[in-house]
């Protein structure tokens, strides 16, 4: 599991695949309080009550649909909101998926927007945090740049 973003709560965005997000003795460690678990395949997985798990199911495809993307996206913008309002009451959460490089970097992505940073620096911070090739989805990143203009011409969602 990789920091991706400190918000000025104390709250901390980390991003990881799920063998980080099955790691109890590692979430606790980094005082995880939600964990998204984003993989469609991997979304059966089980956590002490103590963690909020919120569920995703996500396929990682590079060419949607129309229908799936709009899906992908309306799931994405939900689950930025939770993760957004954790981060901002100084919790830290997980986004994770598969190999925790594109659905979990979507789910960071669109949150990252929403607390007011620009496209382009949350999917560099996304990059930097977990390797080169995170968000090597075309759909995802352009789902992500959408929400940033979206959001920067006053739309909520």
């Amino acid at each position: 599991m990789n920091l991706v973003y400190r918000h000025p709560s104390g709250g901390c965005l980390y991003q990881g695949n799920f063998k980080d997000a099955t790691n109890v003795h590692g979430l606790d460690e980094a005082d995880i309080k939600a964990v998204v678990f984003a993989a469609r395949e991997k979304n059966s997985a089980h956590l002490p009550d103590r963690f909020d798990v919120i569920r995703a199911r996500l396929d990682d495809n590079p060419f949607p649909g129309e229908h799936e993307a709009h899906a992908m996206r309306r799931c994405a913008d939900k689950i930025s909101n939770l993760l957004a309002i954790y981060l901002e009451n100084g919790f830290n959460v997980l986004s994770t998926c598969a190999a925790g490089k594109n659905r979990s970097g979507l789910m960071s992505g669109f949150t990252l927007v929403k607390l007011g940073v620009p496209a382009e620096q949350a999917i560099a911070m996304i990059r930097r945090a977990r390797n080169p090739f995170a968000l090597c989805n075309p759909a995802f990143v352009k789902m992500i740049a959408r929400s940033s203009r979206r959001r920067s011409q006053g739309v909520v969602a």
